[in-house]
């Protein structure tokens, strides 16, 4: 099959070009993004393919938003399995209760509870609705219902197609679902209404939260809630605002607040099977290639959990925070280095480039200039056809000698009737490079200038014969 197609390849946070054959597959894919990234091709993980099988052909899948991550191998995984919130992986939900199993159970059996959460309040006393009610019908007609909601909703684009659990979701996706919940004001709303001071929110996308605590050596506190539960003001007041969580977050914590509504509840359900109840707070770590959960509390208000929860996961982590922050500042360093040398680049190249424009635009004035010399030199050198022929000797040729300040001497004979105007032409035409001519007679000594041109040589006692000193009109 003929023709190319070309594409990129998220890899680190930095796009890779990559151009295939029409006809490659999934494996080609890998096997280039090998040899530019030395990551094996069992270690490489291919996000957002519709289909991963190594001879699917890519030109069948659309290829916008490809990224490629690695993985740790099986026995890495086995022995350190962070929870990672970038990508998640989303677990299988419970299959449904048959009617058969109904008379073997009871009532309240029927209730799923939900899994342990890392650092969570796992109690079951939930404000919420649960995940699976025991009053709802678990059948394939609720889950048709359920993807025509997500479909229909503004947060269904890539990141739950088909409600399959067993998609891992876009680390792209989960950041961009974050972003839609976003709520960068909250901080300065929290003082317009209650007038206490809270935490500083970032300004600013999840991922750019994600790099700002990077690059500062922090950790993200993510909060997510919802505005219409009024109980979020027991947060505010009993957490946020006590001095202790305030310098402590302020110093050593990025603060990002999302809003969750209903539509955006559904999705969250969804991305966390083991959701409880808002408001969720998670402790985030950015030093690796993916994010990783530190802790996840829902629903809890207590203060003094919280802040030991902030305390602990930033003390075990502040060593490599550190690490992290002195080579992201390496690389700042090394960065800026090169954006100067290219800023001097760029400067000597537009004073190149100003020098050359100026030595052009003199070239063109020289050159215009001596072709304006030239023209008016050819045009004086054409003004000798103006000049009558010279005539032979007799009474009414008029002999002259121009003497010239160089005291070079040019003869010729003219008509009595011929003009000093007719003297100025032969000059002209002879290559003498005045602009204009004084004819200075010896004796009398007279001096004829342009205003005299229109003597002729009998009328002005030049005639029969004279010597004339020529002489520049300007001196």
């Amino acid at each position: 099959m003929d023709g190319e197609i070309s594409f990129d390849v998220l890899f680190g946070g930095n796009p890779l070009p990559i151009t295939l054959p029409l006809g490659a597959t999934v494996l080609d894919l890998k096997d280039m993004l090998e040899m530019y990234t030395n990551v094996p091709v069992q270690r490489q993980m291919l996000l957002n393919l519709v289909d991963n099988k190594d001879q699917t052909q890519l030109a069948s899948m659309d290829l916008s938003g490809v990224e490629m991550v690695e993985v740790e191998n099986n026995e890495q995984q086995q022995q350190q399995q962070p929870a990672a919130i970038d990508p998640p992986v989303i677990p299988q939900p419970p299959p449904p209760m048959m009617v058969d199993d109904v008379d073997d159970v009871g009532q309240d059996d029927m209730l799923i509870d939900p899994p342990n959460i890392v650092g969570g309040n796992n109690n079951n006393n939930i404000n919420n609705q649960p995940f699976i009610d025991v009053d709802e019908d678990i059948d394939d007609d609720d889950d048709d219902a359920d993807n025509q909601i997500f479909q229909n909703n503004r947060y269904a684009t890539n990141y739950f197609p088909n409600n399959n659990y067993n998609d891992r979701i876009s680390p792209h996706a989960l950041t961009d679902f974050l972003d839609q919940l976003s709520y960068p004001a909250f901080s300065n709303d929290i003082f317009n209404e209650f007038k206490i001071l809270v935490p500083q929110t970032f300004e600013g996308s999840y991922k750019e939260a994600l790099s700002q605590a990077k690059r500062t050596g922090k950790l993200v506190l993510t909060y997510l809630y919802d505005p219409n539960n009024p109980d979020y003001t027991s947060f505010c007041f009993d957490v946020l605002q006590t001095n202790e969580v305030f310098e402590y977050v302020k110093n050593n914590y990025v603060f990002w607040v999302g809003t969750v509504d209903t539509d955006s509840l559904i999705f969250l359900v969804n991305l966390m099977p083991s959701f409880e109840t808002l408001p969720i707070i998670s402790i985030v770590h950015n030093a690796g290639g993916t994010p990783q959960v530190l802790q996840l509390l829902q629903g809890e208000t207590d203060k003094d959990i919280i802040y030991n929860h902030l305390v602990t996961e930033y003390s075990t982590k502040m060593a490599e925070l550190n690490r992290v922050k002195a080579e992201e500042e390496e690389k700042e360093s090394q960065r800026r280095i090169v954006e100067e040398q290219d800023l001097a680049y760029e400067e000597a190249l537009r004073a190149d480039k100003e020098k050359a424009r100026k030595e052009e635009e003199e070239k063109r004035r020289v050159e215009e200039e001596e072709k304006q010399v030239q023209n008016k030199k050819e045009q004086k050198l054409g003004r000798m056809a103006l000049v009558p022929p010279e005539p032979a000797k007799g009474p009414e040729a008029t002999h002259i000698i121009f003497k010239l300040p160089d005291d070079s001497k040019i003869e010729r004979r003219f008509n009595s009737t011929d003009t000093l105007q007719t003297l100025s032409d032969f000059l002209d035409g002879s290559g003498v490079d005045f602009e204009g001519y004084q004819f200075i007679t010896m004796y009398p000594k007279k001096v004829y200038t342009k205003k005299e041109y229109n003597l002729t040589l009998k009328e002005t006692g030049i005639h029969p014969q004279s010597i004339l000193n020529v002489r520049d009109e300007s001196d």
